[in-house]
């Protein structure tokens, strides 16, 4: 009787895991993306917020994942050696290592993460909120307040150069923009709704020359 027991739960537990699918494209994102130019390495973290699929139960699920660049010259600057990767537990984050052979990571907003499982997968992954935004080396005396922003910031920067000051979303989708000149600037966030934002400021040819988080409550 304890055999036969011990049978049925077995197989109602085999059934169970053989019911459950793995997570989705809706249940992912991208937590955190960082360099290692000493090792060529690139490492991602992956959320999964499925509380019931088979991720962690059925072991490799045959997931590979790359990050492809959006802006020209479109090039894949980082792919995973192991073509069977196996997708975060749920509710939980999983680490990735890639190899690449850049040596500075690109603005976040120009990356796009790739997780795909043979001929059907994530094209790209969205970044979650808590997503750490890199700040540049090349730094520019800045003066902001208040942060987190209700509905204004106060900006004025340290220099009489003309630099271009952006605002962007956390999918990189620029809200607004503005040519400043060493003149205090106050934006109006009073439209936007509460979250993450991403503020640039960038030469006149361009370069990106500061980049930092802020957000909206």
């Amino acid at each position: 009787m304890r055999i036969m027991s011990a049978f049925l739960c077995s197989v109602i537990f085999t059934l169970s895991i053989m019911s459950q699918s793995d997570p989705g494209c809706s249940n992912l994102s991208v937590e955190n993306i960082s360099i290692n130019s000493g090792t060529g390495q690139i490492n991602i973290g992956l959320k999964n917020d499925c509380a019931n699929c088979a991720s962690g139960l059925n072991g490799c699920v045959y997931w590979e994942m790359e990050i492809i660049r959006t802006v020209s010259p479109f090039d894949t600057l980082a792919s995973s050696n192991c073509f069977c990767l196996q997708t975060p537990d749920n509710n939980t984050v999983k680490q990735y290592v890639l190899s690449t052979a850049i040596s500075v990571l690109p603005p976040l907003h120009t990356l796009r993460v790739s997780f795909k499982c043979g001929v059907v997968g994530c094209d790209s992954l969205p970044p979650s909120t808590a997503l750490s935004i890199p700040v540049f080396q090349d730094q520019v005396p800045l003066l902001i307040m208040p942060n987190p922003i209700e509905d204004q910031l106060f900006i004025q920067l340290q220099s009489n150069k003309e630099l271009d000051l952006e605002v962007l979303d956390v999918q990189g989708k620029m809200l607004m923009q503005h040519r400043v000149d060493g003149i205090q600037k106050i934006l109006n966030f009073s439209t936007l709704e509460n979250g993450f934002y991403i503020i640039q400021v960038r030469d006149i040819n361009g370069k990106i020359l500061k980049q930092f988080k802020v957000t909206k409550v």
